[in-house]
């Protein structure tokens, strides 16, 4: 049986034994993540109903991706990457715990929140360079793009089922249970990646440099290859405006509803879509990444006439339509981008590159705080028409004469 699902062509990664384990992982952890990050909103949304505590949530929990992944991407350099891993792991499952407890003594207050999810995100930005470097030294080159969506597709149906179990665990048990599950979850990874039996060359980069050598010097690794440079900018302009769940509690309510059961079911069919675009970048890798520019120009032309739509659109289950086909090819352009980038990255340094990139994507999701601002200040339909202006831009930074420069000289290395 096992063969035969091997044989499948979006599934041709999992047939290598290290990278089978941390998909499985990831597959178990990552619903419980998504249930935890997605009552999180919830649960400090409903203390004071203002959207500016939602975005200030998202923000604590970013703003040490955007300043420690690139600390994170040198470790990811230097050190073993399967040890950097289970010490990141169990740190945030015990955060988790923490957090629970704190719920569950009833001693939680928003300040202590957002300082428990700041140390949380510290941890995260150690722990994704390492992960992000080891993906593609689990498979064969050729199969990066694959390897890429599988691994995606995790963070996918985590996405789409999270919101699911987290409602069901909140509404029938409470808030505090979901936590526990999540850090449960967590002991799957953990075993996982102990079990991961990699090769000691493919976790760990011999340098003989200095640590702060090393992280004053990345710098030179993107003035000298324009290529990398390039699609690290097109990596932050999609993560710019691929992130709205912030927005959809406050969406919500424009409904005259404040049904958790229709907010759980606008966030999973984000989960949806990016799932779904996984599954076929991962079966027709190949082809996408040969297609690129066509690719993202239209997939950046669609994102920007659905954030368009969506404020607008009064009926919830034509808005989970129109969010889950935005989703869809927000995934698509996140996955040409990131494959291209781990295939054309030497591995002397592709834990910086990985970090960087990490560290950007972080950045993004810090414009939550400024536009959930815009949101109190004027209303949800302002924001959503913000994006969509950023999204009309990018395609405009995609035809430059640079970027299309940039883009076929990856194609042609």
């Amino acid at each position: 049986m096992r063969r035969k699902i091997y044989q499948i062509s979006i599934f041709k990664s999992l047939r290598y034994k290290n990278f089978f384990l941390l998909w499985l992982g990831l597959f178990i952890s990552n619903i419980g993540t998504w249930s935890q990050m997605f009552v999180e909103q919830w649960y400090i949304y409903s203390l004071n109903k203002s959207p500016l505590d939602v975005g200030l949530l998202t923000t604590m929990q970013l703003i040490p991706n955007t300043l420690f992944m690139i600390i994170g991407g040198t470790l990811a350099d230097r050190i073993n990457r399967k040890r950097l891993l289970l010490f990141t792991q169990t740190s945030m499952a015990v955060l988790t715990l923490i957090i629970a407890t704190f719920i569950f003594l009833d001693k939680m207050s928003i300040g202590l929140l957002l300082v428990l999810n700041f140390l949380y995100g510290i941890f995260v930005a150690l722990d994704i360079p390492a992960r992000r470097s080891l993906v593609p030294k689990m498979v064969p080159k050729e199969f990066i793009g694959n390897a890429n969506a599988l691994y995606g597709a995790t963070f996918q149906i985590a996405l789409f089922l999270g919101p699911i179990v987290g409602s069901f665990i909140t509404s029938m048990l409470g808030f505090k249970f979901t936590f526990f599950f999540n850090a449960f979850t967590f002991i799957v990874i953990i075993l996982c990646v102990w079990k991961m039996n990699v090769p000691k060359e493919s976790t760990t980069i011999h340098i003989e440099s200095k640590f702060l050598d090393d992280l004053k010097n990345s710098r030179s690794i993107f003035i000298s290859n324009k290529a990398i440079f390039m699609m690290i900018i097109l990596g932050f302009l999609s993560a710019l405006i691929s992130k709205i769940d912030f927005l959809l509690p406050a969406y919500v309510d424009t409904l005259n509803s404040s049904n958790t059961e229709i907010l759980g079911l606008l966030n999973s069919s984000i989960g949806l879509g990016l799932l779904v675009s996984a599954i076929i970048f991962g079966k027709y890798d190949r082809s996408f990444q040969q297609k690129s520019k066509q690719l993202l120009l239209f997939g950046f032309l669609v994102i920007s006439i659905c954030t368009t739509f969506i404020p607008f659109i009064k009926f919830y289950l034509v808005s989970v339509v129109i969010i889950f086909v935005r989703s869809l090819f927000t995934q698509f352009c996140s996955l040409i981008i990131i494959s291209q980038l781990q295939y054309y990255t030497s591995d002397e340094y592709l834990g910086r590159v990985m970090g960087v990139y990490s560290s950007l994507i972080a950045f993004s999701g810090l414009f939550s705080l400024p536009i959930s601002y815009l949101v109190d200040k004027f209303s949800v339909e302002f924001a959503f028409i913000l994006l969509s202006i950023i999204s009309l831009f990018s395609v405009f930074v995609l035809l430059n004469r640079k970027m299309n420069q940039a883009l076929n000289q990856t194609h042609n290395m």
